[in-house]
């Protein structure tokens, strides 16, 4: 078994390879991106300071074609920039705290209006990838340099977040654009954009397959109810004699009612008089109903 023998640590080929292009890019797209600058006379140049002011030039080049709505050459510009400012890693290590940090403050625009530029172009993956950079090199920037920064670099990202396509992430976007509220309290553009994705959460969640969506009886038991309504009928009108009748059997059932109490005192005669009043009653209220609202008689009346 041979021994494989380990590279020495920052020494390897990484060391020596330009990182930041093949974020947006692939190695035939950089390839045609670096002939066109060199053929348009804007190739980067070599010392560390001229580098630093020639991506200050790409990326107000870039805006200049942005603000003309030609976004690939604004694409093609940023891109220059990004060029210039890609330090290879051996070279990044000889750079003092101060040009590493000259570095990464140069870099905060140049992602910002990548990832706008990005978006325009509806690349919403790469607008992604543009801003987390950009949120990276924040990290090693003073809060009160990087904070304006990272607020658009964080309403950028939750916009291509919030938009169809492989990089959706309606979560993702709306933790971005709470963040970027919180930083910049007063921008009107994120806090509706905000409110439209919590919106927008809220729809799809009602609408995704994997939520349990009763099923709705409300209707149902409307209708119910209205046909158990309808089968009701409504009770015949009396006639004036009919209400005369109900009146003298109500006067006879509250007499009943006082001879019943007699019951207890053991006497035939009140024990049988109820019976017999009930029997002339029914007969009276069994004629009549008949005669006047043609109803059978009552169960028993004869």
């Amino acid at each position: 078994m041979s021994h494989v023998t380990s590279t020495p640590v920052g020494q390897g080929p990484e060391m020596i390879q330009e990182h930041w292009l093949l974020y947006f890019c692939e190695k035939e797209e950089k390839k045609q991106l670096l002939q066109w600058l060199d053929e348009e006379g804007l190739s980067r140049p070599r010392e560390f300071q001229d580098r630093l002011a020639h991506a200050e030039k790409m990326r107000k080049m870039s805006n200049d074609w942005f603000n003309k709505d030609d976004f690939r050459r604004a694409l093609h510009c940023i891109m220059g920039a990004v060029h210039a400012l890609d330090f290879i890693p051996s070279v990044q290590m000889s750079h003092s705290p101060e040009e590493r940090a000259q570095v990464s403050l140069a870099m905060l625009p140049v992602m910002s209006n990548a990832a706008m530029i990005f978006l325009k172009r509806g690349d919403f993956f790469n607008a992604v990838q543009a801003a987390s950079a950009g949120l990276r090199c924040a990290q090693k920037v003073p809060d009160e340099e990087a904070n304006p920064f990272r607020a658009k670099l964080l309403f950028r990202r939750g916009l291509a977040r919030a938009e169809k396509s492989d990089a959706r992430d309606l979560d993702a976007a709306r933790a971005d654009l709470a963040e970027a509220a919180k930083l910049e309290p007063q921008n009107k553009d994120i806090r509706t954009c905000l409110d439209n994705c919590k919106s927008l959460t809220k729809k799809e969640a009602k609408q995704s397959p994997l939520r349990y969506n009763p099923p709705v009886s409300a209707k149902k038991d409307s209708t119910d109810g209205d046909a158990a309504k309808g089968s009701e009928k409504e009770p015949p009108q009396l006639s004036p004699f009919a209400e005369k009748v109900a009146e003298v059997v109500g006067r006879c059932l509250g007499r009943t009612i006082r001879r019943y109490k007699k019951i207890r005192q053991g006497s035939r005669q009140a024990l049988l008089m109820p019976m017999f009043v009930m029997l002339v009653v029914t007969l009276i209220v069994g004629f009549a109903m008949h005669f006047t609202t043609g109803l059978p008689y009552p169960p028993g009346a004869v």
